[in-house]
């Protein structure tokens, strides 16, 4: 009974090994994190201090942010280059509008999503309708990002106004505030991911985006060309219907060893109902 508790214990222990390496596997950067943060700890006994660590996600939060944003285009089998471009963009849009054009906070930030919204579209748009791989498109985007920024600012900096920077302050005195929306938008992404269609969708099309077509694409176009479809099996609804006319010679069904003459041109075919009952002659008389 010992040895067999002891073969219990060890089989456990190893079950729960094998299951963290696997986890540690599955997830390269999630161990490539877990093992910086205990060199850094080894380094300095100051890193995991909450003063730190505050500290550290502020300055890892408007990145963090574009890197969710940026999940569900590389989910997608696609890239985007330019995202650091337009961010910068309309930061400068708001900052200009706010501050040197007198526009109201409220319609400048909303000015400046518009701004971010319209590369996103400008990128879409020549990818899909365009036919540039994204590598190219996101590419352009990024020098135009960055050029329009300069333009804008004349190449010196733009304060915002206090209303806006306001948002980079704590909440109760510890918080970060950039640190909370990071929390709140990275708990968004993977609940979008994870438990909902679109989520899942971006899956399907990164894995394989032909196979992710809804069938009702697909069905349309087989109706509509006369050429089978690799994406299915099924027959044409116009190649599976009996002819109109009774072709001239016909096989007999599978399964039977007796082959028809082929019929006179003056003799009408016979059915292959009543073919298939006759009797197959004997080849020795």
């Amino acid at each position: 009974m010992a040895t067999d508790t002891v073969k219990n214990n060890t089989g456990s222990g190893g079950g729960s090994a094998s299951a963290l390496r696997r986890v540690l596997l599955d997830n390269g950067a999630l161990s490539a994190l877990v093992v910086l943060v205990i060199a850094m700890s080894v380094l300095s006994g100051d890193f995991l201090t909450t003063d730190n660590l505050l500290n550290v996600g502020v300055q890892a939060a408007v990145t963090a942010i574009l890197a969710f944003g940026v999940t569900f285009v590389i989910v997608s089998a696609g890239i985007d280059l330019s995202v650091g471009s337009v961010a910068a963009l309309s930061a400068t849009v708001l900052a200009w509008l706010a501050t040197s054009e007198g526009v109201p906070v409220v319609i400048a930030v909303l000015l400046a999503a518009a701004t971010g919204l319209a590369c996103g579209l400008v990128n879409g748009a020549l990818i899909s309708y365009g036919k540039l791989p994204p590598f190219i498109a996101t590419l352009a985007m990024l020098s135009i990002g960055r050029g329009l920024s300069l333009v804008i600012s004349q190449g010196s900096p733009i304060a915002f106004p206090d209303s806006v920077s306001k948002l980079g302050d704590t909440l109760g005195g510890w918080l970060p505030v950039p640190v909370l929306v990071m929390i709140v938008m990275g708990l968004i992404t993977a609940l979008l991911l994870r438990r909902t269609y679109i989520g899942r969708s971006m899956y399907a099309i990164g894995g394989n985006e032909e196979a992710a077509r809804p069938p009702a694409s697909a069905s349309s176009a087989r109706s509509s060309s006369s050429t089978p479809s690799p994406a299915s099996s099924r027959p044409s609804p116009v190649s599976s219907s009996p002819p109109a006319s009774p072709p001239r010679s016909r096989r007999p069904p599978r399964g039977t060893s007796w082959t028809p003459s082929p019929p006179s041109s003056s003799a009408a075919p016979a059915s292959p109902a009543v073919s298939a009952r006759r009797p197959a002659p004997s080849s020795a008389r």
